[in-house]
């Protein structure tokens, strides 16, 4: 069993206990907010050693949200025109105003180590995600589905993927990874409220929080590969033949493999794979039915729905 130790934080500064983390880096400098009663302050944590972060314009509080590993910050100040984000590098403070929003609408929440930032503003239409990369802002994380302006992207890694949430007609928030231009959504199985997904690390780990009739919860989403078919046989497998009536083909081995009903494509489209053999063995195995879409889960865990998984006529394996 590994052991999990924690350590708390609070910034001496602070006037009561106020203190949040928010990002974090390869390198465990920490940074995040705390309160006093001046307003709200961001804070770098370094070596044990707190140091305030306050954007030069902010008349109202400062608030730091990401870290990369170059020791860049973002987050957002507040002075009498509302909320702007900031990047902190190498000393200078630079805002950070995406130039489709709202005065006082844009906020930075997370910085990979190539210097791209990710973050939410407002306009006529309600909440967008922005990505700003090379000097420019780019406007395109509005999940596909989703209520035009109720997406927020919160969290981006060293790919490039994107992570995030966005609400749904109801007023209900479900999480979102961006990677590859493909959108998935994140929910929680445990939710029956909302997942709310903000950060990602280079290895494609999602961190977030979901809600319940328990209260809220945070998780950590790993994706993994799907297990391997069973002994003696292969995933490389194609459907073909039509009519309602299938082979079930191993590619690699040249060989038909069949069975007393191989399935048949029901109205979700999925195929029912009930007892089958390999024509050239000499008995046949027996696989709980299940279908062409599938989602594998392992012991112990808790498997995610995605908004982008499409069936394909390939062998997926349950066990």
């Amino acid at each position: 069993m590994p052991i999990n130790i924690f350590n708390t934080l609070d910034d001496p500064s602070a006037s009561f206990a106020s203190t949040v983390a928010i990002g974090v880096n390869d390198t465990d400098q920490i940074v995040g907010t705390y309160q006093t009663a001046s307003g709200l302050h961001g804070f770098l944590e370094s070596g044990g050693m707190y140091t305030i972060l306050e954007d030069p314009l902010a008349t109202v509080g400062t608030q730091a949200f990401g870290i990369n590993d170059m020791g860049q910050i973002v987050g957002t100040y507040e002075n009498a025109s509302a909320n702007h984000g900031f990047l902190l590098s190498g000393g200078t403070y630079t805002t950070l105003d995406d130039p489709s929003a709202i005065t006082g609408t844009t906020q930075a929440f997370g910085i990979n180590d190539m210097g791209q930032i990710v973050g939410t503003y407002q306009n006529a239409s309600g909440t967008h995600g922005f990505l700003f990369s090379g000097g420019i802002y780019t406007t395109f994380f509005d999940v596909p589905g989703a209520p035009e302006g109720t997406t927020q992207a919160r969290g981006i890694n060293a790919a490039g993927q994107i992570v995030g949430y966005y609400y749904d007609n109801t007023g209900k928030a479900h999480g979102f990874l961006y990677s590859g231009g493909l959108y998935t959504t994140l929910d929680d199985p445990l939710a029956t409220g909302d997942t709310t997904a903000f950060g990602i690390n280079d290895a494609g780990q999602v961190v977030g929080s979901y809600r319940n009739a328990s209260g809220t919860h945070g998780f950590l989403e790993t994706t993994v590969p799907n297990p391997p078919p069973p002994p003696g046989t292969t995933a490389d497998m194609i459907l073909r033949n039509g009519a309602g009536q299938y082979e079930i083909y191993d590619i690699g081995s040249n060989a038909i493999l069949a069975g007393y009903e191989l399935g048949r494509s029901g109205p979700s489209g999925c195929l029912a794979w009930h007892r089958w053999y390999r024509a050239s063995a000499p008995s046949m195995a027996a696989i709980r039915p299940t279908c062409c879409c599938a989602t594998a889960i392992l012991a112990g865990s808790r498997s995610t729905t995605s908004a982008t998984t499409t069936s394909r006529a390939r062998g997926s394996w349950a066990r």
